[in-house]
């Protein structure tokens, strides 16, 4: 009588092949070592389909390295051990397959029912059918609640029919909802929403809320200056993109929104000036 090398299985004197695991035995193993590649870690077997065992049903080949004879008494081992490791292995490398498969699908599954829902609303806002938008802009929000393009167009959608009640909440719910990077689009958004209110005080006191908490946000900037210049003081305007050139000397933006400031107030050389600035101060790409 004599044991599987890999399982331990006792095994019939004339066996060519375990009954249990279908490793060939050491005889068969010694008679063809010429002839064989080095052993494999982990060797697929060709078929599966049949409980027999040897040659042609593709359970010839060790699912594992050949090990000293275990007779299934030696501390820690089983007699069927070797095969449940190989079959656990088995079973968590496809979890971890089919789980990556099914959530790269379904993050682009979400981004695609998003855009759908988006590119609805605005269809709907093009026909004027401003409840039909509302509604797709709110599905957009139930598919992904971080979405913030779907809480632009929502509160965008209020605005126009002057509904700036529910724009402001809409803009607030959003702030609390989305990621941080985000967030300042929608505090602009909400404070660019008095200006179409005509609540020309509260659009300045948002407006210089974003520069006092970011001196780096631009878009501040030139929203604080369209404040004053519909307030009718042009000086407060002109300092306050002035600021902007200042605190942001690199960024391109804060020239042309000085520049554009300049040419409408008549100033050619300074506007001239200010987008030959803007061009210097442009990162190299």
């Amino acid at each position: 009588m004599k044991y599987c090398s890999q399982c331990g299985q006792q095994l019939p004197d004339e066996a060519r092949f375990c009954g249990a695991c279908g490793v060939a035995t050491p005889e068969l193993k010694e008679a063809s070592a010429t002839a064989m590649e080095p052993e494999t870690l982990f060797a697929v077997p060709a078929a599966m389909d049949s409980k027999e065992t040897g040659p042609g049903t593709g359970l010839d080949t060790p699912l594992q390295p050949s090990t000293p004879p275990n007779t299934g008494k030696q501390q820690g081992k089983g007699p069927h051990r070797g095969i449940k490791r190989t079959a656990l292995i088995g079973s968590i490398m496809a979890f971890v397959l089919v789980a990556g498969g099914f959530w790269g699908w379904w993050s682009h599954g979400t981004e695609a029912r998003v855009q759908a829902k988006l590119d609805l609303a605005v269809k709907y806002l093009s026909e004027n059918k401003f409840k039909e938008a509302i509604l797709a802009y709110n599905d957009a929000i139930k598919i992904d609640p971080k979405e913030v393009k779907a809480y632009q167009g929502l509160a965008k959608t209020y605005t126009l029919q002057g509904k700036y009640d529910e724009a402001k909440a809409t803009y607030e719910r959003g702030v609390a909802a989305v990621s941080p990077e985000d967030k300042l689009l929608l505090r602009l958004g909400l404070a660019g929403m008095y200006i179409d209110k005509g609540d020309l005080q509260e659009a300045e006191r948002y407006f210089q809320g974003i520069i006092d908490e970011n001196k780096t946000c631009v878009a501040a900037y030139q929203g604080l200056a369209m404040v004053y210049q519909q307030q009718g003081d042009k000086d407060k305007a002109r300092a306050i993109l002035e600021q902007g050139v200042k605190e942001n000397a690199g960024d391109y933006r804060a020239y042309n929104a000085l520049a554009r400031f300049n040419a409408n107030s008549g100033e050619q050389d300074k506007a001239l000036a200010n987008i030959v600035k803007s061009f210097e101060d442009i990162p190299a790409t």
